[in-house]
C-alpha cells in the first residue's frame, strides 16, 4: 500500500512515463564512429584543397600567358602605327615617285579591243 500512496503523490505532482526520456537516457559516445567520421572529413577536405590549389595554379598560368600576349600585341601595334606614319607621309610618297622615275599624266586614253578574237583554236 505504501507503493500505491507514493504513485498517487507522484501522480498529483508530475506525470510519470513508463519509458525514459532522452535527457534521462544514458548516452554512449562511440569513439570508432567519431574517428571514422573525423578521418573521412579530413580526407575530403584535403582532396578539396588539392583541387582548389590546382585550379588556382592553372588560372594563374593562363593569366600570365594572356598578359604576355597582350604586351606582345601592344608592341606590334606600336610598330605598325610607326610604320603607318612613316609610309603614309606625303614626303615619303614624293621621294618614292622620284626613285621609281614616275611621270605625271595629263590625259588618260584607253585601248579599244576589237570584238574579233586575236587567236583561234585549230580543230
Amino acid at each position: 500500500m505504501r507503493n500505491y500512496k507514493k504513485n498517487i503523490i507522484n501522480h498529483n505532482r508530475t506525470l510519470t512515463l513508463p519509458f525514459p526520456i532522452a535527457s534521462e537516457a544514458e548516452f554512449k559516445f562511440n569513439f570508432r564512429f567519431f574517428w571514422a567520421f573525423f578521418s573521412l572529413l579530413i580526407v575530403s577536405l584535403l582532396i578539396f584543397y588539392v583541387f582548389q590549389i590546382n585550379n588556382l595554379i592553372s588560372q594563374t598560368y593562363l593569366l600570365q600567358n594572356y598578359q604576355k600576349r597582350i604586351e606582345k600585341l601592344n608592341q606590334e601595334k606600336e610598330e605598325l602605327e610607326g610604320n603607318l606614319a612613316g609610309v603614309g607621309s606625303l614626303y615619303n610618297v614624293e621621294n618614292l615617285i622620284g626613285e621609281l622615275k614616275l611621270e605625271k599624266i595629263n590625259q588618260i586614253s584607253y585601248i579599244q579591243i576589237s570584238e574579233n578574237p586575236v587567236a583561234t583554236a585549230k580543230q
